[in-house]
């Protein structure tokens, strides 16, 4: 393909890039009004998670550590 042919294939993906988007811009605005609160929740939830998780590793662990010592001298 010589290149003002590759020039106009480009200008032909760019221009149909443009009109795509162009149609979706007032969705975006739609989709922001309940997407961002969507993706606070998501964070939340997944803070939640994370924290609930380390608690239950937390209490897993100490049981760990006092069965373990429980039978040796010198701990209470």
């Amino acid at each position: 393909m010589d290149r003002p042919g590759r020039l106009q294939a480009l200008q032909s993906l760019v221009r149909w890039a443009v009109d795509g988007a162009g149609a979706g811009l007032p969705f975006a605005g739609t989709a922001a009004g309940w997407l961002v609160p969507a993706i606070w929740i998501a964070w939340g939830l997944g803070f939640a998670l994370l924290l609930l998780g380390a608690v239950a590793v937390h209490i897993v662990l100490r049981r760990f550590a006092r069965r373990r010592t429980a039978g040796q001298p010198g701990f209470a």
